[in-house]
């Protein structure tokens, strides 16, 4: 029986696991297919070499001759070179896809986005849209997954931007995008969002992100008070990037722009003093349109408990926010990894788009609630959906995903308890020093 491509891409990781790492081959791979496509089939490395100096500068910022200094890395490009490439272009998004997600996790790998849950935050986007052409932004784009399975989705013309701060994960996504035939623009090179915004000048119809959790020192490098997108605004802290993400994403938002993004759970629920102001200025302005809680172990490098942030400039449901709870309704697909199967999907979808038409939702599932954005005021802004329904579980005792979860949100607390606990130490020491200071003269 013949391999399919991801069982000969499994047997280059094998054979050539002395050699090369998982991302060099992933590499090799990518790089040869772009050759195939490019300028055809060459016999030798030094054929290699010498078609890889004669692209045009488009493509060699995308090549590493380096990598084929090796021998056996004409042995992965001639394995390469057989595999069949004559399907429609969703074959090439398979093979990419799988190599991604084979790849180091914490390079390539390290926020790539799951294919049903990017379809789920595209589809939430897309519903009820009738634009002739769209734009469609992922400011953390890594390998450009949401992007492609976004061109998949759709059934028109769109334009895409994105940026990317990792080298190798930004070449990978202008080699998929190319050979997806997308229409992009992911700026000259690879660089950090917050620090240089090259499409500051830009509004998107459709923002889809799945950004680091928690980053740390994301505004090194930035005037926070000057900054465009934050500059009117509260402040997001320093030392965590959820909020300072979610406030990028709504500056680079049409007036009737929607925002699909994926963040940690502890998002929800903080009650950091600069988060918390973020959180309530969202929900006072009546940009928060839905929360949707995710199950565990929808991704392979991380057991943390996840949301999506639907943001919508022009929400239909005034003054109301629809809380969704998936966390139980996972497809287990191995024994750590848990995906959104489609019949979920579509219930989501389905109950969305009824909420968003006025309809009641009396017979819907219970892991649907509607609520006033006043009745979250009155829990400090709290938009963790099972403060405000019991949604029912499927065990009666804690499971594994409730217990991850839990702590989860128990340690985010601690660390900013520890983050505030070491603020007032400094204050008060300062306070001390200074009444020191004061008694002595």
């Amino acid at each position: 029986m013949k391999k399919t491509i991801s069982e000969q891409v499994d047997t280059l990781y094998h054979t050539y696991a002395k050699h090369f790492t998982q991302e060099q081959v992933a590499q090799i791979i990518l790089q040869s297919l772009l050759l195939k496509i490019v300028s055809g089939k060459h016999s030798s490395l030094d054929e290699i070499k010498e078609s890889m100096s004669n692209l045009s500068l488009e493509y060699q910022k995308l090549v590493n001759s380096s990598l084929f200094d090796k021998p056996q890395a004409l042995a992965i490009y001639q394995e390469t070179m057989g595999f069949d490439l004559s399907g429609d272009r969703d074959d090439l998004g398979e093979i990419f896809e799988y190599l991604i997600s084979r790849a180091d996790a914490q390079r390539l790998g390290q926020f790539y986005t799951p294919p049903t849950l990017a379809s789920l935050m595209i589809r939430i986007c897309m519903q009820d849209r009738n634009d002739e052409a769209l734009s469609i932004y992922d400011p953390a784009m890594g390998t450009a997954g949401l992007l492609v399975i976004a061109q998949k989705t759709l059934k028109k013309k769109a334009q895409f931007y994105g940026q990317e701060f990792n080298s190798t994960s930004w070449k990978i996504a202008l080699i998929n995008a190319l050979i997806q035939g997308m229409n992009f623009n992911f700026g000259e090179n690879p660089c950090s969002t917050f620090i240089n915004d090259i499409h500051a000048s830009k509004k998107m119809d459709i923002i889809l992100a799945n950004p680091p959790y928690n980053q740390k020192a994301w505004g090194d490098g930035i005037d926070i008070l000057k900054d465009p997108r934050f500059k009117d605004l509260p402040k997001p802290p320093l030392n965590n990037g959820n909020f300072a993400w979610i406030l990028h994403c709504l500056h680079h938002l049409k007036d009737d722009g929607i925002a699909t993004i994926v963040l940690a759970n502890g998002s929800l629920t903080t009650s950091q003093k600069d988060e918390l102001a973020v959180r309530e200025y969202l929900v006072e302005q009546g940009f928060v349109e839905a929360i949707i809680a995710l199950p565990t172990k929808l991704f392979k490098t991380t057991s943390i408990s996840a949301c999506i942030w639907v943001l919508n400039k022009s929400k239909r449901k005034k003054g109301h926010i629809l809380f969704v709870d998936i966390g139980e309704l996972a497809t287990k697909i191995s024994r750590n990894q848990n995906e959104i199967g489609e019949q979920v999907i579509e219930q989501v979808l389905d109950t969305l788009g009824r909420w968003r038409n006025g309809e009641s939702l009396d017979n819907a599932s219970n892991i649907f609630v509607d609520k006033r954005e006043q009745d979250t005021k009155d829990l400090k802004y709290n938009l963790s959906p099972g403060q405000y329904q019991p949604f029912e579980t499927t065990k009666d005792e804690m499971t594994e995903e409730s217990f991850i979860e839990k702590m989860t949100r128990l340690i985010y607390q601690f660390d900013e308890l520890s983050t505030e606990s070491e603020a007032l130490t400094k204050r008060v020491r300062e306070n001390l020093s200074r009444l020191k200071w004061d008694n002595e003269k």
